[in-house]
């Protein structure tokens, strides 16, 4: 997976990835590049710290998200941690990317290390998504962008 490959090592990495109405296919795929990712930067960069961010539902509604907050990855029980987080979710609702973007950056903000922050976003789909009604696909794609921005500015 090319992503593994450019993705700087960093201490602090925040995993985003969202779940609109998707096969098992495309859920275990995430699931399965989200363990890689981690089991690779743990064999590249022992001290980084990643906290997880599992989002599902609607963008400005019923919004559910799952937050692991920071885990060491040269803690065997806090990368244990992490892949339980990830095994334990399933798929359900829209893809809320801009809510978890929002919560990437109150997260971030609050890291104790203040260089090397990142943010890696796992999706399976498109923002939103609601088939009949593209003006609230642009808002959720809209409000993702913002707070992308947003993080890259802070």
């Amino acid at each position: 997976m090319h992503l593994l490959e450019v993705v700087p090592i960093a201490r602090h990495l925040i995993l985003r990835w969202g779940v609109c109405i998707i096969t098992t296919t495309k859920l275990a795929a995430l699931k399965n590049a989200a363990n890689t990712f981690i089991d690779t930067l743990k064999s590249k960069s022992s001290e980084s710290e990643i906290a997880i961010i599992w989002y599902s539902g609607d963008e400005g509604g019923n919004t559910s998200i799952t937050n692991s907050g920071f885990k060491q990855l040269n803690k065997d029980e806090d990368v244990s941690s992490l892949k339980r987080t990830i095994a334990d979710q399933d798929a359900s609702g829209g893809t809320p990317m801009g809510v978890a973007l929002e919560t990437a950056r109150n997260q971030l903000s609050s890291a104790k290390h203040e260089k090397n922050k990142y943010v890696v976003f796992m999706t399976d789909g498109l923002p939103g998504h609601s088939s009949s009604n593209n003006n609230w696909n642009c808002m959720v794609a809209n409000n993702a962008v913002n707070n992308a921005k947003l993080i890259k500015d802070d």
